[in-house]
């Protein structure tokens, strides 16, 4: 767990990470309630450790590297596993209560893309099948409808309610918007004026946000209207993961019809300062190129890969988008265009992403990419986030002599070599997400054997 030193001494994300998600909330509330400094520096040096090098790109967290579905080493993210639910949820809700503890928007980036990403994927669009892990890639998997540890169904039941109590935020003379979805808020300002918030939009596959802010008596505030990191060039805060290129199209701002530069301070909001009665009408602009997406050189799993991103949507190829050829083995080559399509009739409305690639003999194909969180709503079939660039019968893999040396922070009593012994990750009987099986154990030590990386809000509506 984190019981291995004091929780102000440490340094780094380590052991469970459904437990530290909590209680790393936990400590955002005593920093926030009781000026607790000592905790807040605790929580800036693990917030770092885990966005800037152990958070998957759907937000998700932990490996299981260690057998107790917890934290890894840094940059060692394996694809097929582990990410459970419970653990995307207790991120949300550390990343919700860090950006309530420094009202910051970097917070809510990473809230924002764990919701869409590493939260829906646990969930059947219908509502009744869950998933425990959340791997990136997958052989074929399907939801169960119960699962014998019963964590993960109740907390995505619990979770989606409280998506609404994640959109905004109050603080001295300031309302902030920190994800975007259409519906109503009325809020009570420190002066005591309430004040009254709609919100229209088609977010997350239309870049428009249309806000009416109207208070019911006179009242100065200020509005932070929170400019995503996507649209800013940046698909997480850190550089664990960065887009192909890092040119983005200005984001639009207009004020009562009067367009106004949509510069976020250093805080990650544009700061609209009003005052009287009148309703302001605020609509924002953000544009939503699909984009290439890349990790960290570091991290070995998805080295020589891509992957898509359009707004706060990671994408995956599935089977059934895919027929005819092996998804695990498909490439998109970086010169290839890329088109998005709206369909509104297919997973309950998305927008997919299509593109010309080439299959494992290097002939081309046309490649369908979904919404990483819609896999595994229809036919059962492999799934993968990350593809290849090049075909991997072409691939060059990465070059390694020896097992990278895995050293667990903050525990001296021994040294392992990933892939000298099993990591085995216990299930209990009914769970049958991991490839589709229901199992007891599972040796997952092919996925840390270095040199093998390759193998492996809510929206809401009215």
């Amino acid at each position: 767990m984190q019981d291995h030193k004091p929780l102000v001494k440490q340094t780094e994300a380590v052991g469970h990470a459904v437990r530290a998600g909590y209680i790393y909330s936990a400590m955002a509330d005593i920093a926030r309630f009781s000026d607790a400094d000592d905790y807040e520096r605790a929580l800036d040096r693990i917030w770092h450790d885990v966005v800037d090098r152990k958070m998957y790109i759907t937000g998700g967290i932990g490996t299981a590297q260690y057998g107790d579905e917890g934290f890894g080493d840094p940059y060692l993210l394996p694809n097929r596993t582990y990410c459970e639910s419970c653990s995307s949820i207790a991120h949300v809700l550390w990343q919700h209560r860090m950006n309530l503890l420094k009202a910051q928007a970097k917070y809510a980036d990473v809230m924002e893309l764990t919701l869409y990403n590493g939260v829906l994927s646990g969930i059947a669009l219908s509502g009744d099948g869950f998933f425990y892990q959340n791997p990136l890639e997958s052989k074929g998997s399907n939801r169960s409808s119960w699962i014998g540890l019963a964590c993960c169904p109740t907390n995505l039941t619990r979770i989606i309610p409280q998506v609404g109590g994640l959109v905004y935020a109050r603080g001295k003379n300031r309302l902030y918007v920190n994800l975007f979805a259409s519906g109503d808020v009325s809020v009570k300002m420190d002066d005591g004026v309430k004040v009254k918030l709609a919100q229209k939009t088609n977010y997350p596959w239309d870049g428009h946000v249309k806000l009416i802010v109207t208070p019911e008596q006179v009242s100065d505030f200020e509005l932070y209207l929170r400019i995503p990191g996507w649209a800013l060039g940046r698909p997480v805060p850190g550089d664990l993961y960065r887009f192909a290129n890092s040119k983005v199209a200005a984001v639009g701002l207009k004020v009562n019809g009067q367009t106004i530069k949509a510069a976020p301070q250093e805080d990650g909001y544009v700061h609209l300062k009003r005052t009287g009665k009148a309703t302001d009408v605020v609509e924002l602009d953000m544009p939503m190129p699909v984009r290439r997406l890349y990790a960290h050189e570091k991290v070995l799993a998805d080295r020589g890969k891509v992957t898509l991103m359009r707004g706060p949507i990671i994408y995956c190829f599935e089977a059934v988008d895919n027929p005819n050829v092996d998804v695990l083995s498909i490439a998109l080559p970086r010169e290839a265009e890329l088109s998005a399509e709206p369909r509104p009739e297919l997973l309950g409305g998305v927008t997919i992403l299509q593109g010309k690639g080439l299959d494992d003999r290097q002939r081309p194909v046309t490649l369908t990419a979904v919404p990483y969180y819609s896999w595994a709503n229809r036919d059962k079939g492999a799934m993968t986030v990350w593809i290849n660039e090049v075909p991997i019968a072409s691939a060059a893999l990465p070059a390694t002599s020896s097992p990278i040396p895995v050293q667990r922070a903050d525990q001296s009593t021994s040294l392992k070599q990933a892939g000298k012994s099993p990591i085995k990750v216990f299930i209990l009987a009914g769970q049958s997400n991991m490839e589709g099986q229901g199992v007891v154990s599972m040796d997952h030590r092919r996925y840390y054997d270095s040199g093998k990386g390759n193998l492996g809000s809510l929206f809401y509506r009215n």
